[in-house]
């Protein structure tokens, strides 16, 4: 999910008003969202994220999701600004398939670091769940 304007419900100022979310392979993009709520399949997309125990999205809302089947490989999921708008924005990542079908092994990130309120802020929430 690449997430701004619902993160003004937690009180944050400045957040990406329009974010877009798209999901590259190489330089290839696989796929992108803008609204997510637009999408055909919004129901579908939205039982996923609530499955994963994420916080619901505004519908309609300007923020991105999406849902996608990946082979094995390097992604990218980039998060900007409709027409090149700046903001504080989420980018959330979340494996919804059962455990033998693949596991989500590595996270990195690139962005602007700057000090006081441009800051950028790095947070990985981790679960495992065994089933008897």
């Amino acid at each position: 999910r690449g997430i701004g304007p619902t993160l003004a419900q937690f009180n944050l100022m400045g957040v990406l008003e329009d974010p877009i979310l798209k999901l590259y392979r190489g330089n290839d993009e696989v796929t992108a969202n803008d609204d997510w709520a637009s999408q055909m399949d919004s129901d579908a997309v939205r039982s996923y994220w609530q499955g994963a125990g994420a916080f619901d999205l505004a519908d309609p809302s300007k923020d991105g999701a999406l849902y996608q089947v990946l082979s094995e490989g390097l992604y990218t999921a980039q998060v900007r600004g409709v027409g090149g708008t700046g903001g504080i924005g989420l980018v959330e990542v979340y494996d919804v398939g059962d455990a033998s079908s693949g596991l989500l092994t590595n996270i990195s990130t690139r962005g602007r670091i700057g000090g006081g309120a441009d800051i950028m802020i790095m947070g990985f929430v981790l679960s495992m769940f065994t089933l008897i």
